[in-house]
Formats: C-alpha cells, sequence, structure tokens
C-alpha cells in the first residue's frame, strides 16, 4: 500500500529521471500539491473511496500539471459525482492514456467525459469498463470519435450496451483515423427484449433491424485491426454473417459467447 501523503513526484524508474509517477490516497493533500508537481506524468488514484469534494478539489486542480500523460482513476469516483471530474481532464491537453472504468459512469456523465476529451488531442487509450454508458452512452462517445484524432484502443466491455450502441460506435469507428482496437466484448448485444403478449412481434422485428445495421457496420470499419463482440449473445447465425461481413481472411474479430 502506497500513502505518499507529502505527495512529491517520485521517479517509477531510478535510471529515468524524466519519467514521474505519483500514487495518493489523500486526495485533498494530493490536490493541493500538484502546483507543484509540473514534472508529473502519471497520476494512479485507483481503488480509493473519494469524496465528491476530493474529485472536485482534484478536477480543479489538474491544470497545474501540464505535462501529464497518464491519469488511473479506476474504481473509486462514484456515479453521483463522476461528471465533476470530467471536466477536470478536459483540462489535460497533453494526455495520452486515461482509465475510467468501474466508476458507474451513466449516460450523461459519458457525454461530459466525450466532450471534455476532445481537448486531448494526444489521447491514445480510453478505458471505460465497467460503466453504466448502455446504448445512449455510447451514441454520445460515437459522436466525438472523429475528434479523437490519436485514439487507437477503446475500451467499453461490461457497459450494457445493445446492438444500437455497438452499430453506432463501429460507422463512427470510420472516421476515427489512428483507432486499431474496439472491445465491445460482455455488453447485451443480441440479449432478448421482454415481450408482453401483445407485442410479441414489434420488439423482434426492432432487434432484426438493429442486428442488420451492425452487420453493415462491421463492414465498413476496414480500418480496425480488433474488434471484440465476445460474450455477447449472439445466435449461431449472427455469428456466422458478422464474422463473413468482418471477412474470413482478415484476423481481429472475436465472437465467443459465454
Amino acid at each position: 500500500m502506497c500513502l505518499l501523503l507529502a505527495c512529491a513526484c517520485l521517479p517509477s524508474h531510478a535510471n529515468n529521471p524524466n519519467t514521474h509517477t505519483l500514487r495518493c490516497t489523500n486526495l485533498n493533500a494530493l490536490a493541493d500539491a500538484l502546483a507543484s508537481c509540473g514534472a508529473l506524468l502519471h497520476l494512479d488514484v485507483s481503488y480509493n473511496a473519494l469524496s465528491q469534494h476530493g474529485v472536485q478539489h482534484l478536477a480543479a486542480r489538474l491544470h497545474t500539471c501540464p505535462a501529464l500523460r497518464v491519469l488511473n482513476l479506476p474504481m473509486c469516483v462514484r456515479a453521483s459525482f463522476t461528471h465533476n471530474l470530467a471536466d477536470g481532464v478536459g483540462r489535460c491537453s497533453r494526455l495520452t492514456h486515461l482509465r475510467v472504468n468501474y466508476n458507474n459512469i451513466s449516460c450523461d456523465a459519458a457525454t461530459g467525459y466525450a466532450r471534455a476529451l476532445q481537448a486531448c488531442p494526444a489521447l491514445v487509450l480510453l478505458d471505460l469498463t465497467g460503466n453504466s454508458l448502455h446504448c445512449a452512452g455510447a451514441s454520445a462517445l460515437a459522436r466525438s470519435l472523429e475528434r479523437y484524432t490519436s485514439l487507437q484502443d477503446l475500451r467499453l466491455p461490461f457497459n450494457y450496451i445493445g446492438f444500437l450502441g455497438a452499430a453506432v460506435l463501429l460507422e463512427a469507428s470510420a472516421r476515427c483515423p489512428a483507432l486499431a482496437d474496439l472491445d465491445l466484448s460482455n455488453n447485451v448485444l443480441g440479449r432478448a427484449r421482454p415481450a408482453s403478449n401483445r407485442f410479441t412481434t414489434g420488439p423482434q422485428k426492432l432487434t432484426s433491424v438493429s442486428f442488420e445495421r451492425l452487420h453493415h457496420a462491421a463492414g465498413k470499419c476496414t480500418a480496425l485491426r480488433t474488434l471484440s463482440l465476445a460474450y455477447n449473445y449472439f445466435s449461431d447465425p449472427e455469428k456466422a454473417a458478422l464474422a463473413d461481413r468482418w471477412g474470413a481472411e482478415r484476423p481481429g474479430l472475436a465472437l465467443q459467447n459465454e
């Protein structure tokens, strides 16, 4: 366990004085110290129960770290105030890696992150694993993808994203110039919608139309190196159709079910 309450910048590799990593569990002390850590490259406050005040304090101070490249915040920010952090993230214009996985980020908060990250042109990896984006959150992110000119790796497993959200993301990926790896595993693609006796036909038809859009988009994202749709709820015919659309001679598509 690391308790760097003095918040001094420490070299993560003894032989590389230009690389600095800071890990701290006292967020208020950390935020106050950031102004003296202008060379900080890597900030990790993951797996801590951060208060709303602490998150607001950190967000307001992130601009004092102009060199920050990596920001790790998994499992530490409650959904009710994660939007406070999104505003601060947008101030880190040199950020290359952002991990905010397992913070229960909602669709509304995802819209804030998507907008804020447009100010981070160097962003290479965005990890939103284990949140609550659903299709609306995925669509908000898709609308910003073309602005993420350096993004190579987008991770969205465990987010309740269905056919429509996945299709919109795949369509947008064709306009994201550097994106090579997209992970949509462990979502709800293909999960049967609850059907009542009166509306049995409707949901089945909507699901079919949504799959057709996803199927079409899978053939358009030719710049992707890997696409993981594993551990969703595809039928065997749907998996076969997606594999055929992706291209039998092209590696990188994952479709295995649970």
